[in-house]
């Protein structure tokens, strides 16, 4: 029976020191009392937390209460999108690991992302092609202009009323693009250069 009622007495101490009131300071940039003001009230509103005081000189804020200190910094700093310091008491080396274990994964992500947009706008190559046309009017400059601008990849367009050239300058298909014209004005396209290859169209 002793037995039974030491064991017992050993949980009960446990399960005290896990639902004890901790004070957790931490360290965070703060430009005035205003900013001290938005923080004190966030944090008055997480679970577990019974006081809040903020210094803004010291930009320090000091939180007691039922709280996991990692989580209270990790929501602070979520919700401010600054950086938040953890001074005391220092959080256990496993969880510091993981977190900075998640936190390289999401970088590797990151990076990961970019390359891919990199080389997926490196397979877009910019070219310029010079078409020759049969400007007539202002009714066929307007018909071209929309045409042009209508097509995929295309960035610029210029027109040289006096020439009869059109400039267009993108990453778009500038064969289909001279097809495409050629249908709209009933054949009015002379001949067009794609600069980037200087192959010559008929």
């Amino acid at each position: 029976m002793a037995a039974k009622k030491k064991n017992g007495g050993g949980n009960g101490n446990n399960k005290e020191n896990e639902d004890s009131t901790i004070t957790v300071v931490l360290k965070v940039e703060m430009h005035c009392d205003g900013c001290a003001s938005k923080i004190i009230k966030h944090l008055r509103c997480f679970q577990g937390v019974e006081t809040v005081k903020a210094d803004s000189d010291a930009g320090k804020v000091t939180v007691t209460g039922k709280v996991d200190p990692t989580k209270v910094r990790d929501n602070l700093a979520e919700k401010i999108r600054k950086k938040v310091e953890l001074v005391s008491p220092q959080p256990k080396k496993e969880q510091e690991n993981e977190k900075e274990n998640k936190d390289a994964k999401a970088n590797n992500k990151s990076e990961n992302n970019k390359t891919q947009d990199k080389k997926t706008k490196d397979k877009e190559v910019v070219t310029t092609a010079v078409l020759k046309l049969a400007l007539h009017c202002q009714g066929c400059l307007d018909r071209i202009g929309k045409t042009v601008l209508k097509t995929k990849g295309v960035q610029e367009m210029a027109i040289d009323k006096e020439k009869e050239m059109v400039t267009v300058k993108g990453t778009m298909d500038v064969k289909a693009l001279a097809e495409n014209l050629m249908e709209k004005l009933r054949g009015g396209l002379r001949w067009f250069l794609q600069r980037k290859t200087r192959r010559w169209w008929w």
